[in-house]
């Protein structure tokens, strides 16, 4: 096998070579189907790095799942823009507040009975 290229070496460096190796063989859902304890699922539509159909994939294997879409919500947990500059300048304003609803959703989920 030949060496991988360097920009790709300095993204995964060899010491988590393994771990990435591993991790990227589960699949999500049938791993979910397995799991008998309490699931929340919270997806937020403007997410830029996992596309709501992630999370309604594992909804579908795991259909008792308390499930929350947040229409504007980023992968931050904030309300952000679509547009890929504007969305990404949200990761980095620590005083924006997190999407409305979402602490409600999370408290619905951890009180749940399953």
């Amino acid at each position: 096998m030949s060496e991988a290229p360097s920009v790709l070496a300095q993204l995964f460096p060899i010491q988590i070579s393994k771990f990435m190796t591993e991790w990227m063989s589960y699949d999500p859902s049938a791993e979910l189907k397995k799991f008998a304890g309490k699931v929340g699922l919270i997806a937020g539509g403007h997410d830029l790095q996992v596309p709501v159909g992630d999370a309604e994939l594992l909804h579908q294997s795991k259909p008792g799942a308390k499930y929350f879409l947040f229409e504007e919500m980023n992968h931050v947990l904030k309300d952000a823009p679509l547009d890929r500059f504007q969305n990404f300048a949200v990761y980095n304003q620590p005083n924006k507040p997190i999407t409305e609803g979402l602490a409600s959703a999370i408290q619905q989920i951890v009180l749940s009975e399953n």
